[in-house]
């Protein structure tokens, strides 16, 4: 699945809905109903093999692949109507930048033969 690895992801498809006793199942989806999920990781999955045989006439194939996925956290599930709440700013404080300031450079001194 191809996603934004820093946004929110919302999937629109939602068959079903368990609350606790409160329980909504679509038909086949729940028009409305979203659910906010984020980026994990990306992967293959265990390989699959798939051999085909046939007796007698010496054919036989064998076949493999991994199916990739994508891994989500779910956020937030949002029912139908229900209005997705967006992040408070927070507000930092602004701090003084701190100002390096240079030494004066040392002037070399000059060397003389006589020793002074």
């Amino acid at each position: 699945m191809e996603v934004d690895k820093i946004k929110p992801v919302e999937l629109d498809r939602v068959l079903f809905i368990g609350d606790g006793d409160k329980v909504t199942t679509g038909t086949p989806i729940i028009e409305g109903a979203r659910v906010i999920a984020t980026w994990q990781s990306d992967g293959r999955g265990p390989k699959v093999t798939a051999f085909k045989y046939k007796a007698k006439t010496r054919y036989h194939r064998k076949l493999g692949h991994h199916q990739l996925f994508t891994k989500l956290t779910v956020d937030k599930i949002l029912m139908p109507g229900e209005i997705l709440e967006a992040p408070k700013a927070t507000r930092t404080r602004r701090t003084k930048k701190a100002v390096a300031v240079e030494a004066p450079a040392e002037t070399p001194k000059e060397v003389t033969s006589d020793g002074a």
